[in-house]
């Protein structure tokens, strides 16, 4: 078993929305969100907020709010 946490060990995909930045890591199963800030001319990733898979299977009430939240998105259409 590896012992270094995820973003040691993979390569993310990295999309860059406005002040956003989206990181997946497919391995490891989870979403990383940072908000962007410019200082000195550096751009800096504050206030990262993780999604993990694992966690949504484990929390019924999390997961169902995620299912909502990618509905209203119109990513998915759910079904009566």
């Amino acid at each position: 078993m590896n012992d270094k946490p995820y973003w040691e060990t993979e390569r993310p995909q990295v999309i860059e929305a406005g002040k956003q930045i989206f990181s997946y890591y497919k391995a490891a199963g989870v979403l990383e969100i940072a908000s962007i800030i410019q200082e000195d001319g550096i751009k800096k990733a504050i206030r990262r907020q993780v999604l993990s898979a694992s966690k949504l299977r484990r929390n019924e009430d999390a997961a169902n709010m995620f299912i909502d939240f990618m509905a209203a998105a119109g990513l998915i259409q759910e079904l009566d």
